[in-house]
């Protein structure tokens, strides 16, 4: 197993850095900052952060987010349905121009909840001088290049493409594809880590030698071996076991 890979490529919540904390972050940012914008109340606020797919309770990402899995194009629309509903009307467009403002906030501020996902250093360092190493995240890229240089691990990549890297978002399988050619190695000698099903079979469509699902994020080992050539816990039995096959 794991013959002719010349290529890792990473999905970044989930398999790299927390995805709950990640978003629930973001996700609370985006609703105060849209409260204060329409004067809303709590309770819209609230709304709000449900709509984009945080679970209250338990502050986790909910099945099927949309946070975690769907483009933002797409939050903005439930964001919009969202606010329709107490009486306040704002076009795509400024909703659009009003996330940009929220990213802007978070870039120059620093302002991400980042916590490294157990194994991830090891598994990275490990392997950075075996095999090219880049990421495609649904992220944008100025925020995934501020979460990896935080977390001391941005050296390890040779290449980092967010959502706002493509024309197509996932899950067209473009982002992969550019992925392979800013290294200039095939699909066919590329392994993609991730934590969705969506994600697994974006992969597939990009005709990636390996898929592997990682149960450190959002799907199930139950969903996502439905799609992967291999599912592991975590980067650390990843690790054991690129270990094992030499």
């Amino acid at each position: 197993m794991f013959k002719n890979i010349n290529h890792l490529c990473f999905d970044k919540d989930g398999v790299l850095i927390d995805v709950h904390a990640y978003w629930r972050h973001t996700t609370e940012i985006r609703a105060s900052y849209l409260k204060n914008k329409f004067q809303l109340n709590s309770d819209a606020e609230n709304s709000l952060i449900k709509c984009m797919g945080i679970d209250l309770k338990t502050g986790k990402i909910k099945n099927k987010g949309p946070i975690g899995y769907k483009p933002r194009a797409f939050i903005i629309e439930k964001v919009k349905k969202c606010l329709s509903s107490y009486n306040c009307n704002s076009s795509t467009h400024n909703l659009a121009r009003y996330f940009l403002e929220i990213d802007d906030h978070q870039q120059k501020n620093n302002d991400f909840d980042i916590i490294l996902l157990d194994g991830v250093k090891f598994f990275i360092s490990q392997n950075s001088k075996k095999y090219k190493m880049t990421i495609f995240t649904s992220d944008r890229k100025k925020n995934a290049e501020i979460a990896l240089t935080k977390l001391g691990i941005n050296k390890f990549f040779s290449k980092i493409l967010g959502g706002d890297s493509v024309k197509k978002s996932k899950p067209d399988p473009e982002g992969i594809i550019n992925a392979c050619k800013s290294v200039n190695i095939s699909p066919s000698n590329t392994a993609y880590l991730t934590d969705t099903t969506s994600d697994l079979i974006m992969a597939e469509s990009a005709e990636v030698l390996y898929k592997i699902g990682v149960e450190t994020g959002l799907g199930t080992k139950e969903e996502l071996i439905k799609h992967s050539d291999l599912v592991c816990k975590d980067l650390n039995e990843l690790s054991n076991i690129f270990l094992e096959n030499g």
